[in-house]
């Protein structure tokens, strides 16, 4: 991890992990999981950081104005903070509401993005960024309680990472 010259004092957003992608992200992420499908701690912060990239500089992307790359890198760990949390690598993890997410629904997370479906975690990063073209949701209906919902549980991760020591 190295810290970023920054004028906030937001340890989430002031880090970036190691570029090499070879070092942990923390010393609570895993290693290698045993399932050969699933992807180590720092191809999933990379695939779901490509996944949010893609939507803004890919070719299916939905703006044109980009975000700072860390922002992406954050998403990424923001995904696997998501897993982390529910796994109870730390000891926060007992301190989050019952509604959160029990571990066997987010295995989708260590298999890294694969449909259509994943959009909605970048999209809800970038509204909480303040990205103008992510401001509203695009959706109505009952997919809109699901929104909020993800919204809720995507706030309270942020929130944990932020407040962790780096």
């Amino acid at each position: 991890m190295h810290k970023l010259v920054s004028e906030y004092k937001n340890s989430f957003l002031e880090y970036r992990h190691n570029t090499s992608r070879q070092a942990k992200l923390s010393t609570v992420l895993i290693d290698k999981p045993e399932d050969p499908n699933l992807l180590n701690a720092n191809q999933i912060v990379l695939a779901w950081e490509n996944l949010a990239r893609n939507a803004l500089s890919g070719p299916r992307r939905e703006s044109t104005l980009v975000c700072w790359d860390g922002h992406y890198e954050q998403f990424g760990r923001l995904m696997y903070g998501i897993y982390e949390i529910a796994d109870g690598n730390h000891k926060r993890s007992a301190e989050l509401p019952e509604a959160f997410p029990i571990k066997n629904n987010l295995t989708f997370i260590l298999c890294g993005p694969s449909g259509t479906e994943d959009d909605t975690f970048y999209r809800l990063w970038f509204k909480m960024l303040g990205h103008p073209d992510f401001s509203t949701p695009i959706i109505s209906g009952i997919e809109f309680s699901i929104y909020a919902h993800w919204t809720n549980i995507l706030t309270k991760v942020y929130l944990d990472l932020n407040s962790r020591p780096l």
